[in-house]
């Protein structure tokens, strides 16, 4: 993950929004320019923090570091709940990097697909 966390489109431009989410493992350039510029002691450690919005844009905190936040989500049905438990023992029992916000271990997996189209197939 990362990136932008949101997009604004106009005029038929997408531009970047919110937060940039840097991983130093994958960012190895990036990290290298702002010590150079003496930026880098401004990073802010991310805490895994965040928000989930439903339709109404009612908001519920939930931490994507931890599965387990997404099931008190109250806009999910047990169906729902039960795809979040299935998907996470099925991925921690699977191949693959155990640690979703290491480049080291996430380069030796990366296939080119978006997060997006990953989410669908293995969270419907």
């Amino acid at each position: 993950m990362g990136g932008r966390t949101a997009q604004l489109k106009r005029d038929g431009f997408n531009l970047g929004t919110g937060a940039l989410f840097l991983m130093g493992g994958i960012y190895p350039r990036t990290m290298a320019l702002l010590k150079e510029m003496g930026r880098y002691d401004d990073l802010v450690k991310w805490q895994g923090n965040a928000e989930l919005a439903d339709e109404d844009d009612k908001r519920y905190p939930v931490r994507f570091d931890s599965i387990a936040s997404f099931l008190g989500v109250p806009t999910l049905k047990f169906r729902d709940r039960m795809k979040i438990v299935l998907s996470g023992l099925k991925l921690f029992f699977s191949p693959g990097p155990k640690n979703p916000f290491s480049g080291t271990e996430l380069a030796p997996f990366d296939d080119d697909e978006n997060l997006e189209d990953w989410t669908r197939k293995h969270m419907g």
